[in-house]
């Protein structure tokens, strides 16, 4: 991943007892993460045929669903750490150009563009302050392993015709990577009561 500016909501509800803390968290998290880049080139010697991929993957939102378990050290301050599952959304976008050189340059291009979402399990740990009654600030770091990303990526071409390609004739694989996230941030919360 490479770094960049999110923004999120959290909705939540906590109890205390003694210097214990156990509350659940919903989250929403609003990213654009460009998550990998990759490219191949594939040579095709009995067709002269040169195909080349180029695949982009962008991680465009996450949701979570929390356990947070805390220790109050102090009467304001919390200290707390989080599990639990989140969900992220995946877009991923990729394209082919079939080239060959046969006399005369032929170059026919497709693309594809795939969507869905991944589910992974997020920890974290984190610090909060209660400034006023209702409200706090707070310094959160976490990180989620996600399962599989699939993109597709040509193998060969599959239709040759008069000795130049056919576009969107390629023979496509679906490939797979594994994701993390590595977040900070800094918070603001409200409490209602």
């Amino acid at each position: 991943f490479t770094n960049s500016l999110v923004g999120g909501l959290d909705l939540g509800y906590g109890l205390s007892y003694n210097n214990f803390f156990m509350g659940v968290e919903g989250r929403a998290i609003f990213s654009n993460n460009h998550v990998n880049s990759m490219s191949q080139t594939l040579s095709e010697s009995n067709s002269q045929l040169l195909i080349v991929d180029e695949v982009n993957v962008t991680l465009k939102n996450e949701f979570s669903f929390l356990l947070k378990l805390g220790y109050l050290a102090a009467p304001n301050t919390l200290f707390y750490g989080l599990i639990g599952p989140q969900w992220g959304y995946f877009q991923a976008n990729s394209s082919s150009t079939y080239m060959q050189n046969l006399g005369v340059s032929i170059a026919a291009a497709t693309q594809n563009s795939s969507s869905h979402s991944d589910a992974g399990l997020l920890l974290g740990a984190g610090i909060e302050h209660l400034v006023t009654d209702k409200l706090s600030v707070a310094l959160e770091f976490s990180h989620v392993n996600y399962q599989k990303i699939n993109y597709p990526m040509s193998t060969a071409s599959n239709i040759i015709l008069d000795g130049a390609p056919f576009p969107g004739s390629g023979l496509i694989e679906m490939h797979s990577l594994s994701a993390q996230t590595n977040n900070a941030f800094v918070k603001v919360n409200y409490y209602f009561w």
